[in-house]
């Protein structure tokens, strides 16, 4: 794969300087926009160029990738239809997150084992794909982690209680942790 085009269409653009880079302005949306170019048609056309577009396997994860797609961009258009409605999205917007994210790993792996071992290369065109994959993970902590996203869908949408917190009335400072000695 070293000199195809292929791995320049789905890595992100290397930050600029720290005050004027991507990531400085926007680092919550943006970046894991810049991972949306892994969407199907991108590893559908990436599978063709690796000569798997007809292995059974690649297709039927292909459509499972589709179909999740399809299913966050519906998600998506209710969110900004209830936001243009007047009406913040409330606790289902934690919904899109950590499925966002997942797609998201998911898609950067599957890319990766794609392109083969040329993907894992440092140098060239194929090193947008190591980096892509690396960065994949940013995804499921940006905009809070997914555990956090979780408690939430499950406290404000599923009306399950709280964790038990012992320690919600200590002020952090006063948090004893296996680190602290005294």
């Amino acid at each position: 794969m070293a000199g195809s085009s292929a791995g320049r269409r789905c890595g992100p653009p290397t930050p600029g300087p720290p005050t004027t880079g991507w990531w400085w302005r926007e680092p919550i949306r943006t970046a894991p926009d810049k991972l949306a170019r892994l969407t199907h048609r991108f590893l559908a056309q990436l599978a063709a160029e690796q000569g798997l577009a007809a292995d059974p396997a690649v297709r039927r994860r292909l459509a499972d990738l589709y179909l999740r797609e399809r299913a966050l961009e519906l998600l998506g258009a209710r969110i900004r239809a209830t936001t243009r409605a007047g009406v913040g999205p409330g606790p289902v917007g934690s919904v899109a997150k950590p499925v966002k994210a997942q797609l998201t790993k998911e898609a950067a792996e599957f890319a990766f084992a794609l392109s083969g071992p040329g993907a894992a290369a440092w140098d060239g065109a194929d090193s947008v794909l190591a980096d892509t994959l690396s960065r994949s993970r940013q995804a499921s902590i940006a905009g809070g982690t997914d555990d956090i996203q979780r408690n939430i869908i499950g406290e404000r949408l599923l009306g399950l209680p709280r964790e038990p917190g012992v320690d919600r009335s200590v002020p952090f400072r006063d948090l004893r942790v296996g680190t602290q000695s005294g």
